[in-house]
């Protein structure tokens, strides 16, 4: 599954956005929502929608840094799994 991919089941209609805010874990960073907002060049209101999302998705983790403020991470191992689980899971379920 490629990452458009990934962008289409988040977001059908506009998966363009998801993937600009996809881009910016590039590498693996932790962000807050307000270098969410300023890297992917999308409002809050927009960032705030696809963070839950991928949230619903699992494939957002969050902690407090030592500021105590919200960052944001990406679990793909997470999202794999809800992927099985949505995907995969019922067409093994079918053919048993």
């Amino acid at each position: 599954m490629a990452l458009e991919d990934v962008a289409k089941l988040i977001s059908p209609k506009r998966p363009d956005q998801v993937l600009r805010l996809l881009g910016v874990f590039r590498g693996g960073s932790e962000l807050t929502k307000e270098e969410l907002v300023r890297q992917s060049g999308l409002s809050e209101s927009m960032v705030e929608y696809y963070v839950t999302k991928l949230r619903e998705w699992y494939m957002l983790g969050t902690r407090r840094n030592r500021r105590n403020q919200v960052v944001y991470s990406l679990n793909p191992d997470a999202f794999h799994a809800r992927v099985d689980t949505l995907l995969v899971d019922p067409i093994r379920n079918l053919v048993r």
